[in-house]
C-alpha cells in the first residue's frame, strides 16, 4: 500500500480512536441523540478507510473466515470494517448500558486489529514521471517500465504544460498530455495532488527552471518547487552524447536542488562541475539507449502516414532506407548552397536503385528560411514537393523520433544533431555531410591493368591490379563482373601479382610482390593463401606438369600462358596450355580491362566501407554521398548493425539495464537495502 494512503487511514483510525471516550461518555449520560451523531461520523469513518483500501489495495470476494494471522490481506480488512460497522449498529439497537459499553469494547478492539493489518501490508512508494514534451519521453521510459514492474513501486506519468517565451513575455503555452505512447496512461497535472501525495521519488528533464528565455515549464513544477513535495528528486538527461557533457551544462543552478542526476558513465563525471557531489551521480547509462535497443529488437509499424508516400503503399520493398537529417546549421552557412545540396541528394536517391530517403527536416527549418527570405522559404517547398510528387521517399514528420531511428537502416545528415547518437548506439552507419558538390567533370576511371589472366570455353577471368580484385567476363554477353577482392592487396607496394591459372575450380594467383600465391575456390569463394615456404614445392610441381625445369619464382618475370602467340586487339590475351616465363622487360603488350558502372560502384562501396571500420564517415574528397549509397545498395545484412564505435566507452550499459539500475539506486537510498 502507498505510504500516504497509509497515512490518511491511520489518521482516521487516530480520530476513530479518540471518539471512542466520546461515544463512552455519551452512553454513560444515556444522550442517545448525540450517540446517534457519533456513531454516524464512525461508522462514515470506517467506509472511508474501506473505500481507501479497496482502490489501493483490490479487493476479490472470499468465503475464508477472518482471523488475526492473515488479517494483513486487504480481504480480511474489509471485512473487519464491516463487522465494525455491524457493532455499532447492534450497539445503537442496545438498550442495555452494561451491554452497550462491552459492544463499544469489541468493537473498538476490531479497529486495532485494522490497524496492524494496515502495518503488515508492504509499503508501496510512489513515484511520478513529469515530462514536458512527449518527444523526450525517451529520457526516462525505461526507467517507467521498470518502476512498472517493481510490486515496490505505484507509477504515474504526469506530463506538465510549458510556454514558448519571447523577450521575457509568453507567445503560446502547450500541453503534450495526448501525444504519448498509447502504452502510457496518463494522470492530467491539475488533478494530481502532488503536495498531499509527496511522492518518495519524481523525475524530470527540463533541469532549466527560470534560466531558459526560450522556453519555461509552469513555475509550480520548476525543481525548487518540486524539491518541497518530494524525497528523491531525479534529473534524466534528454540527450545522449558521444564524448564529454555539453559546457553549458557542467552546471546549472538546478542541479543544488537534484538528489541525483543520471549521467552515462564514471567518465563523463569529470565533465560535470566540481562543485557537484560525487554522490549525486547516477552513472549507468542513458535510458534514451535502452529505448533504442529495445526498438531494434521490437521493430515498430511503419507508420501509417510514411505508407501513404511509399511507392508500393505499404513498405519499403527491400529498399535501403536512410535517413536524411537536414538542420540549420548549414542553412545558416550558405543558404542557397544548401538547398542546392538537398536538391542533389534527392536526385542521386532517385537515380540509385535500392534507396528510399526518409527525409527529416528541422522543425524549424522553413521557420527560419523565411525569416531569410521568401525566395528560400518557396524553393524548400517546392523541393518537399518535388520529393512526395516523385515518390523519392518519406518526408517525416513523426514526434517520436526513435520510430525512424528503428526503421531507418543508415544516417545522412549534420554532425549538429542529437540523432547521431541514437544511430551510433544502434551500430548503424552514418555519414556526416557538409556543403561540397560533385565536380561533374570529372570522370570516372572505369580502364584497368590486367596483370593475371586465364579463360575456360565460356568465361575470362582477369586479376585487376591496381585495385585487387578479380573479375570474370562472360564470352557470349561480354558481361564484365567482380568475384572478390583480394584481400590486403592495399599494403603491397608494385604490382602485387603476375599471373593467374586455372586449376580446377580455383584461380591460383602468382605473386609479383605479394607475400604468396592466392587460391580463390570460384564455387564456394572460399580464399586462402600460400606462403613463401610452401611456394617453391608447388612451383616445382607446376612446372613438372609443363615440361619446364624452372621452378624458381622470380621477382622480375612474369607468368604467362602459352600458346605460341599473343592475341592482340581484343585485350584478351588468348593463353591457352603450358607455364612460361617472359621478361618483364620485353613484354611490350599490356592488358586492359574496362568495366561498366556497376562494377565502379561495387568497387568504390567497398573501398568506402574498408577506409572506416566504425561505419562512421565525413564527407570529403574521397567519401561522397554517392559512396555512401552504393555501400548500402551492396551491403550484407550483418553491415548495417553492430558497429557502435566509441558509445561503448561514453555509455556505462549498451544491454538495456539502464533503467533498472536507475531505479534500483533510488529505491536503495530510500529504504537502505541494496
Amino acid at each position: 500500500m502507498l505510504k500516504y494512503i497509509k497515512k490518511q487511514i491511520n489518521e482516521l483510525l487516530d480520530t476513530l480512536a479518540e471518539a471512542k471516550q466520546a461515544v463512552e461518555a455519551v452512553i454513560l449520560q444515556e444522550d442517545e441523540e448525540e450517540l446517534m451523531s457519533i456513531l454516524a461520523d464512525a461508522q462514515d469513518a470506517a467506509v472511508a478507510i474501506g473505500n481507501k483500501i479497496e482502490s489501493s489495495e483490490g479487493t476479490e470476494e472470499s468465503e475464508t473466515s477472518i482471523s488475526e494471522e492473515d488479517g494483513s490481506s486487504a480481504v480480511k480488512l474489509i471485512g473487519f470494517l464491516e463487522l465494525y460497522c455491524e457493532l455499532l449498529w447492534k450497539l445503537i439497537q442496545s438498550k442495555e448500558t452494561e451491554e452497550r459499553l462491552a459492544i463499544l469494547a469489541e468493537a473498538w478492539g476490531i479497529l486495532d486489529s485494522v490497524r496492524q493489518g494496515i502495518r503488515e501490508l508492504p509499503d508501496q512508494m510512489v513515484i511520478v514521471f513529469m515530462p514536458y514534451k512527449a518527444s523526450m519521453w525517451d529520457c526516462m521510459e525505461s526507467v517507467w517500465q521498470a518502476a512498472c514492474e517493481d510490486p515496490d513501486w505505484v507509477p504515474f506519468v504526469v506530463p506538465i504544460p510549458y510556454m514558448d517565451l519571447k523577450d521575457g513575455e509568453v507567445t503560446a503555452s502547450h500541453y503534450e498530455g495526448g501525444d504519448f505512447p498509447p502504452e502510457v496512461p496518463i494522470t492530467i497535472y491539475s488533478e494530481f495532488p502532488l503536495e498531499q501525495i509527496h511522492p518518495e521519488a519524481i523525475y524530470i528533464h527540463n533541469p532549466f527552471d527560470d534560466n531558459n528565455i526560450v522556453t519555461s515549464v509552469l513555475p509550480q513544477y520548476y525543481s525548487t518547487e518540486l524539491k518541497k513535495n518530494t524525497d528523491r528528486l531525479i534529473y534524466c538527461p534528454y540527450y545522449v552524447t558521444g564524448e564529454a557533457v555539453f559546457v553549458t551544462h557542467r552546471y546549472i543552478p538546478s542541479y543544488d536542488n537534484m538528489d541525483f542526476i543520471v549521467t552515462q558513465c564514471e567518465k563523463m563525471i569529470a565533465s560535470y562541475s566540481e562543485q557537484i557531489p560525487r554522490k549525486k551521480f547516477l552513472p549507468f547509462g542513458s535510458p534514451i539507449a535502452d529505448r533504442i535497443l529495445r526498438m531494434e529488437k521490437e521493430k515498430p509499424a511503419i507508420p501509417e502516414a510514411w505508407k501513404k508516400q511509399l511507392k508500393n503503399g505499404r513498405d519499403f520493398g527491400g529498399d535501403r532506407v536512410v535517413m536524411l537529417n537536414t538542420s540549420i546549421s548549414l542553412f545558416m552557412k550558405q543558404r542557397e548552397r544548401f538547398l542546392d545540396k538537398i536538391e542533389y541528394l534527392i536526385r542521386l536517391a532517385k537515380q540509385i536503385k535500392g534507396i528510399t530517403l526518409v527525409w527529416r527536416p528541422h522543425p524549424l527549418l522553413h521557420a527560419t528560411a523565411q525569416t531569410m527570405g521568401e525566395t528560400y522559404a518557396a524553393r524548400l517547398a517546392e523541393l518537399e514537393n518535388k520529393f512526395l510528387e516523385e515518390k523519392i521517399g518519406v518526408l517525416d514528420q513523426t514526434r517520436d523520433v526513435g520510430v525512424t531511428v528503428a526503421l531507418c537502416d543508415a544516417y545522412l545528415g549534420e554532425t549538429a544533431s542529437s540523432m547521431i547518437h541514437m544511430f551510433g548506439i544502434a551500430g548503424k552507419p552514418r555519414f556526416y555531410i557538409n556543403l561540397q558538390m560533385p565536380d561533374n567533370e570529372k570522370a570516372a576511371e572505369d580502364t584497368f591493368l590486367v596483370s593475371g589472366f586465364c579463360q575456360t570455353e565460356e568465361t575470362e577471368y582477369y586479376v585487376l591490379d591496381q585495385p585487387g580484385w578479380i573479375a570474370e567476363r562472360n564470352k557470349s554477353a561480354g558481361q564484365v563482373k567482380l568475384l572478390v577482392r583480394i584481400p590486403g592487396r592495399e599494403f603491397v607496394r608494385g604490382r602485387a601479382y603476375r599471373g593467374m591459372e586455372l586449376k580446377g575450380d580455383s584461380l591460383w594467383l602468382y605473386p609479383e610482390h605479394a607475400k604468396g600465391i592466392f587460391i580463390y575456390q570460384i564455387g564456394t569463394g572460399r580464399m586462402r593463401k600460400v606462403f613463401e615456404h610452401k611456394m617453391l614445392e608447388i612451383m616445382e610441381s607446376a612446372a613438372a606438369g609443363s615440361g619446364h625445369t624452372h621452378g624458381k619464382i622470380e621477382h622480375n618475370k612474369l607468368m604467362t600462358k602459352k600458346n605460341g602467340e599473343t592475341e592482340s586487339g581484343n585485350g584478351q590475351g588468348g593463353f591457352a596450355n603450358g607455364i612460361a616465363e617472359t621478361d618483364m622487360e620485353s613484354a611490350k603488350t599490356e592488358i586492359f580491362l574496362t568495366v561498366g558502372e556497376e562494377c565502379l560502384a561495387a568497387m568504390r562501396a567497398e573501398k568506402f566501407q574498408r577506409g572506416n571500420l566504425n561505419h562512421e564517415w565525413y564527407e570529403n574528397e574521397k567519401s561522397s554521398a554517392e559512396d555512401f549509397f552504393h555501400f548500402l545498395q551492396t551491403a550484407k545484412e550483418e553491415e548495417l548493425t553492430g558497429y557502435q564505435g566509441a558509445y561503448p566507452v561514453w555509455l556505462a550499459t549498451l544491454d538495456g539495464s539502464c533503467g533498472r539500475k536507475i531505479l534500483h539506486a533510488v529505491k536503495a537510498s530510500l529504504t537502505g537495502r541494496k
